[in-house]
């Protein structure tokens, strides 16, 4: 506008983006400048617990109309662990958990068959995931199942430096069974999946929907 009056205005391309501006003025003379980071709840950015998203669904036909799923920020605190609890590891204690899945959408529903009461509620990977909390507000978090684990891979996100993946050669479970004694895992150094003892310890990453 004329005179010593300047008006501005920034439009972003994605009216979901991050944008920071800086506007700075000497005399007749101005600039401005800004930033566009990361779209709000996309793959690779925040979600709603403090997590990193992975994965998003825009018709919302998981988890009961939630869109996006978040991994926990780090792996659990407790490092590698078992599958199952030393209560049902060995030849005659091996236990089947009926009705664990892989699909994506049913990660929070074996993690909850695995922990029953009749099943194994102390199982060490489904329970770090279940009791996992980044902030109180946020109790909902579970093991993720085979496809999740792999939509996880797939994403980008455990090879971006920070997020903290062990792209070692070391294991992530899962929390779809295989049968009595193995489980699900995957190998985030090349993503291959395959199954495994589940006395075997490995790396856990939470995840939840929202």
């Amino acid at each position: 506008s004329g005179g010593n009056n300047q008006t501005y205005t920034l439009t972003a391309a994605d009216e979901a983006a991050i944008i920071s501006v800086e506007v700075s003025r000497t005399g007749y003379a101005s600039s401005i400048t800004g930033t566009i980071g990361a779209p709000v709840n996309s793959i690779g950015g925040t979600g709603e617990a403090g997590g990193i998203i992975f994965y998003v669904n825009t018709s919302a036909t998981v988890y009961s109309g939630k869109t996006y799923l978040e991994a926990a920020p780090a792996d659990i605190s407790a490092g590698a662990v078992e599958w199952a609890s030393p209560a049902f590891i060995g030849p005659s204690a091996w236990k089947s958990i009926p009705g664990t899945q892989t699909d994506i959408g049913t990660g929070a529903a074996n993690t909850a068959a695995i922990l029953a009461l009749a099943a194994d509620p102390n199982a060490p990977a489904a329970k770090a995931c279940a009791d996992y909390g980044n902030g109180a507000a946020f109790d909902d978090w579970f093991l993720p199942s085979k496809d999740e684990l792999n939509a996880m891979w797939t994403s980008g996100i455990t090879a971006t430096p920070g997020n903290g993946f062990n792209t070692s050669g070391t294991y992530y479970w899962s929390s779809s069974e295989e049968n009595n004694r193995s489980a699900w895992f995957q190998n985030f150094s090349d993503g291959s999946r395959n199954y495994d003892l589940k006395g075997n310890p490995y790396c856990v990453r939470a995840v939840r929907a929202f």
